[in-house]
């Protein structure tokens, strides 16, 4: 893909609706699980908040892909920057935006640390090692049990209808 065709932008909120398109696709999300997820909250906050960053890409005007992360404090440098969510629309993949989104991304940022998660048989780490990215020995985990309990209500409400 010719990436001069290709834009680097701050998202904006009119921004969000792409998205939260360009997420549900990317990964995969259930139509059943979507109504469970606060795009127009979590995207917006992350285009309001200073301590956050939000940077897409726009092919001829139109968003295929973005970058939400947030500094968190440091003993090692002033920030710490973790990429929360990075999403490239799935017509878009393979051509190179996934380096160039995240490339463009820590050179704006070249004297922070720069973080992120990734499971090792997911098809991006293998992007994340190739661009400098290193495994480090902390364990990634995780609980909320709202969260949980709305999940397990949707399958039980799922399960009751097919009964």
């Amino acid at each position: 893909m010719d990436l001069q065709n290709v834009s680097y932008v701050e998202l904006q909120y009119e921004d969000i609706p792409a998205c939260g398109r360009i997420y549900f696709a990317a990964f995969n999300v259930d139509e059943k699980m979507r109504e469970f997820y606060s795009v127009d909250k979590f995207f917006g906050k992350f285009i309001s908040d200073n301590d956050k960053f939000s940077v897409g890409l726009k092919y001829n005007g139109q968003l295929i892909g973005f970058l939400v992360g947030v500094q968190i404090p440091s003993f090692y440098t002033d920030y710490i920057i973790y990429i929360d969510t990075i999403a490239i629309d799935p017509a878009f993949q393979g051509k190179g935006l996934g380096s160039f989104l995240i490339t463009t991304f820590r050179n704006s940022l070249s004297d922070y640390m720069i973080i992120l998660n990734a499971k090792k048989d997911d098809r991006p780490y293998q992007l994340y090692k190739k661009l400098g990215f290193h495994e480090s020995d902390n364990v990634s985990m995780s609980i909320y049990p709202a969260l949980l309990e709305k999940i397990y209500q949707i399958l039980n409400d799922d399960r009751e209808s097919f009964e």
